[in-house]
């Protein structure tokens, strides 16, 4: 039992964040605000602007391929590994995801809510750490965090682009500072939202199966 609740522990960490990128990702009303905000619109044009957005979303979701004009390609090529790690990051969220689901109805099942309440604390206080951690090191250096992420994610240089690039134009740092702070807002709201749930849960029993089963039993009879 004591691994699969460290299995499960870590299903739920991993959903915190990765279910936080997959919202924060597929936000058509943030990138919006951003384009807004660091007046992408002003220099490319809103249609322009959108049609690039949506064509990259669809790209990286493997809906379609990258048929723009405005990269170059050097640009393209960064952004292909870019897809490799979104597609990587989208396909480990569908696996934690389900896997999840199918460990909470086990524990659920097999032992009792008080299992899964502990797991469901203790995943959430630690997302909630990390979060502090990571909101720390993004108020004292953000691009220290910007490019180490760089750094371990891609195994060449083409991430390097110069300012005047339409990839760098696009989305500047601060369309990735906000969508960085965006996806820890999420996360610590989640982390919260578990913890909760833990504790009402161990207190109230609400997560107990057995407990609706013998209501159901006695209404029945």
């Amino acid at each position: 039992m004591k691994l699969l609740k460290i299995l499960f522990f870590v299903c739920i960490f991993l959903f915190i964040f990765l279910f936080s990128f997959y919202i924060a990702f597929f936000d058509n009303g943030f990138y919006k605000k951003q384009f807004e905000v660091n007046n992408v619109y002003d220099v490319f044009g809103g249609e322009k602007v959108d049609s690039v957005k949506g064509e990259l979303i669809g790209y990286f979701n493997g809906d379609n391929e990258l048929a723009t004009g405005l990269f170059n390609e050097k640009e393209k090529m960064h952004l292909e590994d870019v897809k490799g790690i979104i597609g990587n990051v989208l396909g480990l969220f569908y696996i934690v995801a389900g896997l999840g689901c199918l460990m909470l109805v086990y524990f659920l099942m097999i032992y009792d809510d008080k299992a899964v309440a502990s797991v469901l604390i203790g995943s959430g206080s630690v997302a909630l750490g990390v979060i502090v951690v990571l909101v720390l090191i993004t108020v004292l250096d953000f691009n220290w965090l910007f490019t180490g992420f760089h750094l371990i994610a891609f195994d060449n240089r083409l991430w390097l682009l110069p300012g005047e690039s339409n990839l760098v134009r696009m989305f500047p740092a601060g369309f990735f500072l906000a969508m960085f702070i965006r996806i820890l807002l999420y996360a610590g709201v989640f982390g919260l939202t578990f913890i909760i749930i833990g504790f009402v849960s161990r207190k109230y029993h609400v997560l107990d199966l057995d407990k609706y089963k013998r209501k159901l039993k006695a209404y029945l009879l």
